[in-house]
């Protein structure tokens, strides 16, 4: 029951805006960097950070796949995104 209900949480925060926003930011960062966009996060981290909305750099080291090389990256960016969404 408990993967049942995060699996739906998943794939309602998969179609919103936040999730769009950050995936429309990966593409454009793996293009930039020539690698495939689940490279620069997954999509699952991505959902992870569409629920939790972090607000600084600290908040983003308590998502899940997000490490301190990831967030030193683009945390920024991350952070950008969230607080125009």
């Amino acid at each position: 029951v408990k993967k049942a209900a995060k699996r739906a949480r998943a794939q309602a925060s998969a179609s919103s805006p936040v999730v769009e926003a950050l995936k429309k930011w990966r593409l454009a960062q793996a293009k930039k960097e020539g690698v495939p966009a689940f490279r620069i996060l997954t999509d699952k981290v991505l959902a992870e950070i569409a629920d939790d909305l972090p607000a600084t750099q600290e908040e983003l080291l308590q998502v899940a796949g997000l490490g301190p090389r990831t967030v030193s990256r683009y945390g920024t960016h991350l952070l950008k995104i969230l607080s125009q969404a």
